[in-house]
């Protein structure tokens, strides 16, 4: 469904021989939207995930956008990073799910 998004724009990092972590940025009326951060297991403590953050924070200054948010896991290692990047916490949520069957 992501990949659907109109203007998306997925980004990743190759490391021995393939993909190694990837994420994705979507404007809309002038927020980006940082989402699908995914870091192989075994990639992970290398800074890929940093990286991917700052690549897209350039990527959102060089359109103009006013504002970045993103959604993590509370405690996590994403939650974190993004930490470390300069994002504040605006709000923790609870989320519900439903099986349809």
């Amino acid at each position: 469904m992501c990949a659907d998004l109109p203007g998306a724009i997925r980004v990743g990092i190759r490391g021995g021989g393939g993909w190694i972590a990837c994420g994705e940025l979507v404007p809309a009326a002038g927020v980006g939207i940082l989402s699908n951060d995914a870091t192989l297991p075994s990639a992970r403590r290398s800074g890929a995930q940093i990286a991917l953050i700052h690549a897209r924070l350039g990527m959102a200054a060089a359109r103009g956008l006013a504002c970045l948010v993103a959604e993590v896991a509370p405690g996590s290692t994403s939650e974190r990073n993004y930490l470390r990047c300069s994002f504040e916490i605006a709000y923790r949520r609870t989320h519900y799910a439903r099986s349809l069957d």
